[in-house]
């Protein structure tokens, strides 16, 4: 009986190893995919727009270029200070009263065409700080509509030590900039102590991808704890009996 719960023993932890591994490449393989497509994106858009503006200016350009005998790289370095001037403007203009309410009234029209908000929000964590950091956030699974109606990964954002309930922010995938935010009691949620708050962003924002290997890790401590707790019991029944 020993040797065949060893050997079970060994086949679950080869299971769990190979699940890892293959959790790990997937996570691994779609962080470099997120990475580089909002900076592939951003190229293809600054490259067509550059091409549109050394276009537009072309006739200008050319003039010069023949007035001043400058050399062609000129209408490549004019485009690129349009394009500046034309950032500063804009950025400008929306700071002002009559900027920010046109830019609001534009940005609400174009949060209708779909995949706006994620492009819009990827911009924002490629080219700003914007982007919210969970870094030092606790990562955590609750449970707040009750024990078996389903589980949830956020992060907690506050905690109430006098009366004992959890802030926790549930971020929405792709885009985990966007969510939900649940209060529940301390019997409703479990910390995520053996991943990172980094993973697990990965986690939610590949669209739950390695989420079971989470819940799974989870699982073994809380069996390996409550085994502990049962040999902690039958020892001390055995010396109340001696």
């Amino acid at each position: 009986m020993t040797e065949n719960k060893i050997e079970k023993s060994k086949e679950i932890t080869i299971t769990l190893s190979k699940e890892k591994l293959m959790n790990w490449t997937r996570l691994t393989l779609l962080g470099g995919v997120f990475v580089i497509a909002p900076i592939a994106c951003v190229y293809y858009l600054f490259a067509s727009l550059f091409g549109l503006v050394k276009s537009l200016i072309s006739p200008v350009t050319s003039v010069i270029i023949k007035l001043f005998g400058f050399g062609p790289l000129f209408a490549d370095i004019a485009s690129m200070l349009v394009i500046i001037a034309s950032c500063f403007l804009t950025g400008a203009l929306v700071k002002t009263r009559l900027g920010k309410y046109m830019h609001d009234k534009l940005d609400y029209i174009l949060s209708k065409v779909p995949g706006y908000d994620f492009i819009r929000n990827l911009f924002k964590q490629v080219l700003t700080s914007e982007g919210f950091s969970f870094a030092d956030k606790k990562p955590c699974i609750i449970e707040p509509y009750g024990k078996g109606n389903g589980k949830l990964i956020g992060f907690v954002m506050d905690y109430s030590v006098i009366y004992g309930f959890y802030s926790v922010f549930c971020p929405s995938a792709p885009n985990p900039t966007s969510g939900y935010t649940f209060t529940v009691c301390e019997g409703r949620i479990q910390m995520i102590t053996e991943t990172s708050s980094e993973d697990v962003l990965k986690v939610i924002t590949f669209c739950g991808i390695g989420t079971a290997s989470i819940i799974e890790q989870i699982l073994i401590k809380e069996n390996s704890k409550n085994e502990s707790l049962n040999t902690e019991g039958r020892m001390e029944v055995s010396d109340l009996k001696v």
